[in-house]
């Protein structure tokens, strides 16, 4: 009988593995068409501009450039889509390999690249496109830096000295990491900015990191899907037993 139970187990373990090993492999997939749709959103002129882009270069909301905001939105979408890649690849390795100084090494790589991008960061009122695209991540995740805000005290142009409301501030944590109203780029600033000068817990996200913000949004939709996908299963396999031979 004991054998029998371990047999069990090994089997179980062994389906496991392989259920988290396939999502994983489905979600590494997703993400790498994520990241190709920001690449041609952001590289590939000549097709946007054929359907997308002609019409953006002449449009405006309140003042904003459209186009602008497309390409600051593929860059966003290039993070994005690596990063569901690499966190589904860490995962197919740590189900199946059970490599956990690689997983270690990738979540550096990973993150030290993003810090790259985050020292370019310019500011709450810059249209360059990485910032652009930073601001937005800040305020949809509600997080701030990669893993808080220090992150960018190496963001060499990013100007911390501001005027605003006729005082000059200067600012401890980026603007858009405040609990701000709104969704980007509609957002309602406020009428000071001591969530930004002085930050705390209850007016800002400055110790939120967005690395962990996204994985854990990204694993969110993956166990919903995993639940919904093995249901479906479940139901499935319950209709062929309980058919009628």
């Amino acid at each position: 009988m004991g054998d029998g139970g371990d047999s069990g187990g090994g089997c179980g373990a062994s389906m496991a593995t392989i259920w988290l090993v396939v999502f994983n492999s489905i979600f590494a997939l997703l993400g790498l068409g994520i990241a190709t749709l920001g690449f041609l959103l952001r590289f590939n002129s000549q097709l946007f501009e054929t359907y997308i882009l002609d019409i953006l270069t002449s449009a405006s909301v309140d003042g904003v450039d459209l186009k602008a905001v497309l390409e600051s939105v593929a860059i966003v979408v290039i993070v994005i889509g690596f990063l569901l890649a690499l966190i589904a690849l860490m995962g197919c390795l740590g189900g199946c390999c059970r490599v956990r100084t690689l997983l270690v090494i990738i979540d550096k790589r990973v993150k030290s690249a993003l810090q790259v991008t985050l020292d370019t960061f310019k500011g709450y009122n810059s249209t360059e496109p990485v910032t652009v695209g930073w601001n937005y991540v800040f305020t949809q995740f509600d997080c701030c830096g990669i893993d808080g805000y220090t992150d960018l005290n190496t963001a060499s142009d990013w100007l911390k000295t501001i005027t605003y409301s006729g005082s000059t501030l200067n600012l401890t944590s980026p603007v858009f990491c405040c609990k701000l109203d709104g969704k980007f780029p509609d957002i309602t600033l406020p009428s000071n900015l001591d969530c930004a000068t002085s930050p705390n817990a209850t007016t800002s996200n400055y110790v939120s990191g967005c690395y962990q913000a996204v994985e854990d949004y990204i694993m969110g939709y993956r166990l919903a899907l995993i639940v919904g996908v093995s249901l479906l299963i479940a139901c499935q396999v319950g209709g062929v037993k309980t058919r009628p031979h």
